[in-house]
């Protein structure tokens, strides 16, 4: 019978990082500095959604918006390495861009209804369509993923209900989203 030890490398988790073979984490927007832009910039920010006021009540988050103006200052500043705006624009063609976006505004905002609105205001479809439509002047939307198996689901938003009945109600909201996001690109 195996124990926990043996087992312990068998359940270690795969990062995206280790997936794409990058040695080291890429590093954030705000500690990136000088030539470290060339390896990659992240700017993810957690809590934040397409919506802007998704994750208010969590604190401190970077919106979309101000992620793209952050892109903008990394351009600028690979203009300063490269010489070039065109040579830092084929520099950017050649880089993977990943981008996972809309679970949070399912988690931090249409499902906390003592702090948003939208979920009084909005059916799940209606909900889909404005947060779509809010993002897609920027970005292409590839959907969302299972948003009742997070473990956040788990211990903010389903714990006081019976856990199969609001997962199952949270994980209605992710084909609706995909469905929509399909059609409309």
């Amino acid at each position: 019978m195996a124990t926990t030890t043996t087992l312990q490398p068998l359940l270690k988790p795969i990062t995206t990082r280790e997936l794409l073979g990058f040695d080291k984490f890429i590093p954030s927007f705000s500690t990136t500095e000088g030539r470290d832009v060339l390896i990659g910039v992240n700017y993810a920010s957690g809590g934040a959604g397409i919506r802007d006021e998704t994750g208010k009540e969590l604190g401190g988050r970077i919106n979309p918006n101000r992620q793209l103006q952050n892109h903008k200052a990394t351009f600028s500043s690979l203009i300063k390495l490269l010489g070039t705006r065109e040579s830092s624009a084929n520099y950017l063609n050649k880089c993977l861009y990943f981008v996972a976006m809309g679970s949070n505004d399912y988690l931090n905002n249409y499902f906390v209804p003592g702090y948003y609105k939208t979920s009084r205001l909005y059916t799940p479809e209606q909900y889909r369509d404005c947060t779509i439509m809010e993002q897609l002047k920027r970005v292409a939307l590839r959907g969302l993923g299972p948003l009742g198996s997070i473990p956040y689901t788990f211990s903010n938003i389903c714990r006081n209900n019976v856990a199969t009945t609001c997962v199952a109600n949270i994980n209605s909201a992710a084909p609706i989203f995909l469905c929509q996001t399909c059609a409309a690109c």
